[in-house]
């Protein structure tokens, strides 16, 4: 079986088992945004569960953490906050490397996924750095 991965500058989205893209118009249909992807924006063109691109998913979203959210005791909040966000969505937590500020999680379907603004003013968003590689 094969998967299917689009790469952003802010994150992934790798497909698990085979996906036919071949008809897809994928700018249109897959959308990064800062800590957050959406696939299918348009509701009335998101195909049924397990047609298209409505499937199941890994999802990396990479998060700039500011350095002091490196406290003692911060990374397990943070770890935290993004396992309850990502349940909170239906998604399952994967998860979270403070070094690189990969956020990983997997979802069954896809809506809107990431994190909310009460979720990011929590966690200590960086908003001043994106990074230039962050999956390779």
């Amino acid at each position: 079986m094969s998967s299917t991965c689009f790469f952003d500058k802010y994150g992934s989205v790798k497909y698990l088992g085979e996906t036919d893209i071949r008809q897809l118009d994928l700018d249109d249909i897959v959308k990064f945004h800062r800590h957050e992807v959406v696939v299918y924006e348009d509701e009335n063109t998101k195909p049924v569960v397990g047609q298209g691109l409505n499937k199941a998913a890994e999802v990396t979203l990479v998060l700039r953490v500011r350095s002091l959210g490196f406290e003692e005791g911060k990374l397990e909040m943070i770890g935290d906050k993004l396992r309850m966000s990502a349940e909170r969505q239906g998604a399952h937590f994967i998860s979270f490397d403070p070094a690189n500020g990969e956020w990983k999680f997997l979802v069954q379907h896809f809506s809107r996924f990431g994190l909310s603004e009460d979720d990011e003013e929590d966690i200590v968003i960086d908003d001043a750095t994106v990074a230039q590689n962050p999956v390779g």
